[in-house]
C-alpha cells in the first residue's frame, strides 16, 4: 500500500451527496469520519474567531487518491446514512473539553 504523504492527490467534494457519489463510483466499501465539536479559533480575511466548531471531515481512500468533504454542522443521522450507503466507517473525535 503507497503510504499518505502531504503530497498524496486530494479530491475535495463538495457536498455530502457528492461524496457518496464518488465513493459509489468507486466501489469504495470504507470511510473515516472525523468530527469536531469544540470551541476553535478560525482565521479569516480580517482577523481570527472563537467560536463553536461542529463538523464532520469524511475520507476515504482509492489507489492513491484521497476523497474528502468537510460537513458544517452535520445532520442527525449521518453516520445511519453513510452505513446504509456501504461505508464500513472508522471514528474519530476531537473534543477539548
Amino acid at each position: 500500500m503507497t503510504p499518505l504523504t502531504p503530497s498524496t492527490p486530494t479530491l475535495t467534494l463538495p457536498d455530502l451527496d457528492a461524496f457518496l457519489a464518488a465513493c459509489a463510483a468507486r466501489g469504495l466499501t470504507a470511510a473515516v469520519v472525523r468530527t469536531v465539536d469544540e470551541p476553535r479559533a478560525r482565521s479569516h480575511g480580517s482577523g481570527v474567531t472563537v467560536g463553536h466548531v461542529r463538523e464532520v471531515t469524511l475520507l476515504a481512500y482509492d489507489r492513491g487518491e484521497v476523497l474528502r468533504c468537510v460537513v458544517a454542522d452535520p445532520p442527525e443521522g449521518l453516520t445511519a446514512r453513510l452505513e446504509r450507503a456501504g461505508l464500513r466507517l472508522r471514528s474519530v473525535v476531537d473534543r477539548t473539553y
